[in-house]
């Protein structure tokens, strides 16, 4: 094979050879540059070592499919998981992802303080998300895009646009999972009621259809039979 074929076989192979995908720890520890009050700091995930596990559980080719974490103020895990995480899925496996925080207004407060300055210092986090400008819709406070996903920034005081963003990761930072769950139980809490007023009509149908010999379905439901469906 003459030099060039070989030249231009050898470019092919290596633009179809998948690239070797660093666990989530190593890419942090090599992309990652957070700002504390300006001062600029790389991250270095052996100074956080109880970080580690989860770390790796959140790398891509982990089969860990969720992680909670119990934690107290200043541990690192927001900088971690809410930071530094979806930046390493933007760039290794891009994808939507939904990050929700208490509400819209720490959640802007968190993208412009914790999360633009990262970006800003980094040549690749640079090049990988959209410029950000005034009128640029492609990163906002509370929307970032890169090639092959997006990065939503919501509060869960937000029930439209948590509804409207179908997300392949999504995490919850602090205690927004608080104010989804409420929306979720006001919403089921909603549905059930329909449920109950069609039984209750379903009830009185066949109560007037059989008269006195009718017998309610709820008749044989005692009060420990309701606490012991609770009790778990």
């Amino acid at each position: 094979m003459s030099r060039p074929a070989a030249d231009v076989s050898e470019a092919v192979r290596a633009a179809f050879t998948p690239r070797a995908v660093m666990p989530f720890p190593d890419w942090a520890d090599a992309n990652i540059v957070l700002d504390r009050g300006g001062v600029r700091t790389p991250w270095r995930t052996s100074l956080t070592p109880y970080l580690r596990q989860p770390m790796l559980d959140a790398s891509v080719e982990s089969p860990v499919e969720e992680i909670v974490i119990m934690k107290p103020s200043q541990w690192g895990a927001s900088e971690c998981f809410a930071v530094a995480f979806p930046c390493y899925m933007a760039d290794v496996a891009p994808c939507n992802i939904l990050e929700i925080q208490p509400d819209l207004e720490a959640a802007a407060r968190f993208s412009q303080l914790r999360i633009d300055p990262v970006i800003a210092g980094n040549p690749r986090l640079r090049a990988l998300f959209v410029e950000k400008k005034s009128r640029d819709a492609g990163n906002t406070q509370h929307l970032k895009t890169f090639p092959g996903g997006s990065w939503a920034i919501l509060g869960s005081n937000s029930p439209a646009g948590l509804s409207s963003l179908p997300a392949a990761v999504v995490i919850f930072d602090e205690r927004s999972s608080l104010g989804l769950v409420r929306l979720r139980v006001k919403k089921a809490s909603q549905e059930l009621g329909d449920v109950f007023a069609r039984i209750m009509a379903k009830v009185e149908r066949e109560r007037s259809a059989a008269g006195a010999a009718f017998e309610s379905p709820f008749a044989e439901i005692t009060d420990e039979d309701i606490d012991a469906l609770f009790s778990e």
